[in-house]
C-alpha cells in the first residue's frame, strides 16, 4: 500500500514539508562538529549514527510523499477530480 493511498493531499503536502526538529539539528551539528575534529566518544558515533538513520528516514518519507503528491495532481488534473485511490 503506498502513502498515496492512505493519506489525504494535505497530510502528503504536510509530510513532504517536515523538517528535522530544532532540538535534534542542534544536537546533529555539534555531532558532526566534534566528528570533524576526530573528538567523538562510542557513545557519541552511536548517536550520530542513529541521528543520520532518522533523517535518512524523514528524506525517504519525504520524497515518497512529493512523489505521492505529484501522482494525486496528475490524476486529478487529467480527470479533473481526485482519483479514486485519494478517497
Amino acid at each position: 500500500m503506498s502513502l498515496s493511498q492512505v493519506m489525504s493531499e494535505v497530510e502528503l503536502q504536510v509530510l513532504a514539508n517536515a523538517v528535522f526538529a530544532s532540538d535534534r539539528q542542534k544536537e546533529l551539528n555539534d555531532l558532526l562538529h566534534k566528528n570533524c575534529e576526530e573528538k567523538l566518544t562510542q557513545g557519541e558515533e552511536q548517536r550520530l549514527d542513529t541521528l543520520l538513520a532518522e533523517i535518512d528516514q524523514i528524506m525517504l518519507l519525504k520524497a515518497r510523499a512529493l512523489y505521492a503528491l505529484n501522482l494525486y495532481q496528475v490524476a486529478g488534473a487529467a480527470n479533473d477530480q481526485v482519483p479514486s485511490m485519494f478517497t
